[in-house]
C-alpha cells in the first residue's frame, strides 16, 4: 500500500527587511494522509539588509543590462 505523502511550505507573511540571521521565515510540514508527521523551521541563514531606493535601482538596472542582480564591479 502506497502512502500519500505531501510536503507543505508555509511562509510567514509578515517578514520585512532587514532580516536577521536565524529569524523565522516559515516552516515545512511533512504529512502522511492528513496527519502531520514532521515539521521543520525555515530560518534565515544570514542577515539581509533593507535596500535603499538607489540600491534597488542599481540591482534592477544591472539585471536588465547583464542578467545579474549583484552589484556591478565598479560599486
Amino acid at each position: 500500500q502506497e502512502a500519500d505523502i505531501t510536503v507543505c511550505v508555509e511562509l510567514s507573511e509578515d517578514v520585512e527587511a532587514p532580516v536577521l540571521k536565524g529569524q523565522s521565515l516559515g516552516r515545512i510540514i511533512v504529512k502522511i494522509g492528513d496527519e502531520a508527521v514532521a515539521e521543520y523551521p525555515i530560518t534565515s541563514s544570514n542577515d539581509i539588509e533593507k535596500l535603499s531606493l538607489f540600491d534597488s535601482f542599481i540591482k534592477v538596472t544591472n539585471y536588465i543590462l547583464n542578467g545579474d542582480a549583484s552589484y556591478p564591479d565598479f560599486m
